[in-house]
């Protein structure tokens, strides 16, 4: 036996124009709120968007005389420099390496912070130490630079002087490559693990208190040993 298409209703135009007419009418009473979406793209256009096309800036030999756009096209000449460049390995090499360290210590900081300030009971005490995490946020990295550096000084820095005091020897953080690493990850991570406490305890305030209650019973139930934080939350 044959096999029969189905048949659909047919529908002229103007039940197809019709049917257009309930979403216009929802953009047109909603134009207020997509007025307010204007500014917003707008921001995305002009300062996410535009500026892209300046990609094109890896292709040309660049002359700020001609522009961007007047500027001789190279294609690939310069990325060819940058393979065949003796120092390309170790340049790779070290952001690898550095991008591993910021995932690795970096990223779990402020949540780690978040969740030991989240237990701290004590108000002014947990005060206290978010605005003194979160100031070096609003620093510029001009700034903090100049502070690191103060800090870490092979003379007059504190770090150097506490280090002499217990009998290590001076250590030029700044100009020694073993410890440059740890000094840009460790100073990248002080900028900013307080901004991302903020965040991090503000997802946590929201978290319900009954899950707390329902996991220490829980706790008392099964594991108590394993739960002692939860119990000694509730």
């Amino acid at each position: 036996m044959p096999a029969t298409k189905p048949k659909f209703p047919a529908c002229n135009e103007g039940e197809l124009v019709a049917g257009r007419r309930p979403i216009m009418r929802n953009y047109y009473s909603n134009r207020y709120l997509l007025l307010m979406m204007v500014p917003g793209l707008l921001y995305y256009v002009l300062f996410k968007y535009a500026p892209m096309y300046g990609i094109i800036i890896a292709f040309k030999d660049l002359n700020i005389m001609q522009g961007i756009f007047a500027s001789p096209w190279v294609g690939f000449k310069h990325f060819e420099a940058l393979f065949r460049s003796p120092d390309f390995v170790r340049v790779f090499r070290n952001t690898l390496i550095i991008s591993t360290y910021k995932l690795v210590f970096t990223f779990p900081a402020p949540i780690v912070l978040a969740i030991l300030l989240n237990e701290v009971r004590i108000t002014l005490f947990k005060r206290v130490i978010q605005t003194i995490t979160y100031l070096p946020h609003f620093l510029s990295w001009v700034i903090l630079s100049g502070i690191v550096i103060n800090l870490l000084s092979p003379s007059t820095g504190l770090v150097n002087v506490i280090l002499n005091s217990i009998g290590v020897k001076t250590i030029f953080f700044v100009g020694d490559p073993d410890w440059f690493r740890t000094v840009l990850v460790v100073s990248g991570a002080w900028k900013e693990v307080g901004w991302g406490t903020i965040i991090y305890m503000a997802a946590l305030a929201s978290v319900d208190s009954q899950l707390y209650e329902a996991m220490a019973i829980r706790c008392r139930t099964y594991s108590p040993l394993t739960c002692t934080g939860w119990v000694w939350r509730t």
